[in-house]
């Protein structure tokens, strides 16, 4: 696999050129460039696989040098580095599509980079020129929604969605990855290259990040696996780092060695853990990281190690009391995670919330009241956690229905539940982990209702 592969909108792969002006020799050209940088492309993969992230983006750039580039080459260079070096590919698109303002392919990339820095406004209006060109494009509509709807133009916003429903080409899905790439941050190459250069410079906080990074790498932005092949290279750099806390190193190191370790099973897992003397050692000892010690548990846990109950009675009064001291919301979330289906979850949850003001405990005390039909529209810890985290899709979930149940106008909850929606898809039903636009679409349709009664009272 080529790690710098076209963004996922490159139109050139996806689109049939449109006889639009210019459109047949600018999609022309640009064929004939991709072709020209195959070459160019292969040997600046290989050097961002191997971490050197700005060489592998000038070595790209050097193919297609300034003074002398063209705009099919520019459109080329910023599609091709749209994941590993997006400030670059930003300025490419943009040199692009103003000089080709009416260009539909040259627009459609520039309202993707606008939409993923939340230039929302600009965004809209290269959308426009995107849809008016293809409006039997299902995709550009719902990414045009967004923008319209966080820029405040609700109706506009709802007649795009509309327009997306109607379009005949492309599907669901295709909508959800475009919405995915855009709003979730999909740079798993790029965010190793930026860690393994602070490890260089001695950061042992970037050392701890790199190896739990790799073990979570991000295959698509819905799938992540141990790199295995990644978190040797890593460790290999980490062990060599030059920093007076040797000891913290030591452990982020062996704590990598028993990553790889339970990539081969149970047995494996058992013994490294042992030997570098961390959770299933004589003293059971805890790693001193947060960020480690999580991730191992969840290791002696998932390899059936130990039972969770036993879990519990070795370590939970230990990393609660750090959790407390330490007001980590990481190590409150390893005690919730032990206390999953007993009566101290509650109790845990709340504690964890008034310690660290953390996400994840709000969430899950409201969803808790929501669930047993507790919770009401007035409701200070929800009225607290809209307010601390105003896109998060299930307390936004949370607050509609409190609104409906309350009898009140849900317009401006449903508002802001497309936008966290939006920001963060929802997971599909049951164990279908994939991040599903199903309430999306359940939001627009409901806000085009209200709508409707608006207008209806007029």
């Amino acid at each position: 696999m080529n790690p710098l592969k076209c963004s996922s909108f490159l139109v050139v792969c996806l689109l049939p050129a449109l006889v639009l002006g210019q459109g047949d020799d600018f999609m022309g050209s640009v064929r004939q460039a991709s072709m020209e940088l195959e070459g160019p492309q292969k040997i600046a993969g290989k050097m961002l696989l191997d971490g050197d992230l700005a060489g592998s983006s000038n070595y790209l750039l050097n193919a297609f040098p300034e003074p002398g580039r063209t705009l099919p080459q520019a459109f080329v260079l910023g599609n091709v580095l749209f994941e590993a070096a997006p400030e670059i590919s930003y300025e490419l698109h943009k040199k692009v599509a103003r000089e080709l303002s009416n260009e539909p392919y040259a627009q459609l990339e520039w309202a993707l980079q606008q939409h993923r820095k939340k230039e929302y406004a600009g965004a809209a209006e290269a959308y426009a020129v995107v849809t008016n060109a293809m409006p039997e494009r299902a995709v550009f509509h719902g990414m045009q929604a967004e923008c319209l709807i966080q820029i405040g133009k609700i109706e506009e916003a709802v007649a795009a969605w509309q327009r997306s429903e109607d379009a005949q080409d492309g599907t669901l899905i295709d909508f959800e990855s475009m919405v995915c790439e855009i709003n979730g941050g999909f740079t798993p190459l790029r965010k190793r290259c930026l860690l393994r250069e602070r490890v260089v410079s001695g950061e042992v906080d970037a050392a701890e990040e790199l190896i739990l990074h790799d073990a979570n790498f991000a295959t698509d932005w819905w799938n992540s696996r141990v790199n295995t092949t990644f978190l040797e290279e890593d460790l290999e750099l980490i062990r060599h780092m030059k920093v007076d806390d040797a000891k913290a190193v030591d452990g982020i190191v062996r704590a990598g060695i028993i990553i790889l370790a339970a990539e081969k099973g149970s047995d494996a897992a058992k013994a490294a853990l042992i030997e570098n003397k961390l959770l299933l050692d004589e003293e059971n000892t805890l790693p001193t990281r947060a960020r480690i010690m999580s991730h191992l548990l969840g290791i002696v846990e998932s390899q059936k190690l130990m039972t969770t109950a036993e879990m519990r009675d070795i370590w939970e009064e230990k990393i609660t009391q750090r959790a407390v001291s330490e007001k980590s919301a990481v190590l409150f979330n390893a005690v919730a995670v032990l206390n999953l289906g007993t009566d101290r979850l509650t109790e845990i949850q709340d504690l964890a919330w008034q310690t660290t003001g953390g996400e994840v405990f709000a969430v899950a005390r409201i969803a808790g009241l929501d669930a047993n039909d507790k919770l009401c529209v007035d409701n200070e810890l929800l009225k607290d956690a809209r307010a601390k985290f105003p896109l998060n899709g299930v307390l936004a979930e949370c607050y509609l229905r409190s609104v409906i149940h309350a009898e009140q106008l849900p317009k401006e909850a449903l508002t802001q539940a497309i936008k966290a929606e939006y920001s963060h898809l929802s997971s599909g039903p049951g164990l279908y982990v994939r991040r599903s636009a199903r309430k999306l679409r359940v939001y627009f349709h409901l806000l085009a209702q209200e709508l409707e009664k608006e207008k209806n009272k007029r």
